[in-house]
């Protein structure tokens, strides 16, 4: 029984050829997509409206810096320009968001981790030619990371939860928004250094 102990012991221990080490420093551009259904309430003049409407298009290319902190917890910063765009409203939005965030890894394989991912952010800009800003904090559950090469891997985001407020600035309006997009997507590649 010792024996096989030790025996599964080494395997799971070895199982980490590819994966982080601590001190591990990446760079990742990334392209976000989402199509997700959106439940916010607003609230503008004293006035509550409580809706649920399809986030039509948030593209955002971006990128992002980061270190290990241990061999499973990963601290990143990520710089982006997030465009969105509301066929109802016939309103564009384009901003630049800044955001930090923790990964944690799980290996599944010596290449391959389960990594969800909490994160909070900021962001200014445009919203049709007036200025807004947001405060957001989320989630990423379903994220996994492939260990290509011992220096690249790709790693894909399904689906975020999260809550955010925002406010244009010549507006007594704000709008807080819990949010859930789970047909939604991020594909990134990490290079290692």
């Amino acid at each position: 029984m010792k024996k096989v102990s030790l025996l599964i012991t080494i395997v799971v221990l070895s199982m980490n050829v590819f994966g982080q080490k601590e001190g591990e420093r990446y760079v990742s551009p990334c392209l976000s997509a989402s199509f997700g259904l959106t439940n916010y309430n607003s609230f503008q003049y004293s006035r509550s409206n409580n809706n649920t409407e399809w986030n039509n298009v948030y593209i955002s290319p971006s990128v992002e810096f980061g270190k290990f902190l241990t061999d499973n917890l990963r601290f990143g910063f990520s710089i982006g320009n997030p465009f969105s765009y509301f066929v109802e409203d016939k309103a564009a939005m384009l901003g630049t968001l800044v955001s930090p965030n923790l990964g944690f890894y799980v290996p599944i394989t010596d290449r391959f981790s389960y990594a969800p991912e909490v994160g909070i952010g900021g962001e200014l800009g445009l919203y049709n030619g007036h200025w807004y800003y947001k405060a957001m904090a989320y989630t990423n559950l379903l994220v996994f990371d492939f260990r290509v090469k011992e220096n690249v891997s790709i790693a894909m985001h399904m689906g975020e939860i999260g809550y955010c407020f925002s406010k244009l600035f010549n507006s007594s309006g704000y709008s807080n928004q819990f949010y859930y997009n789970f047909n939604s997507g991020v594909i990134s590649v990490r290079f290692y250094y």
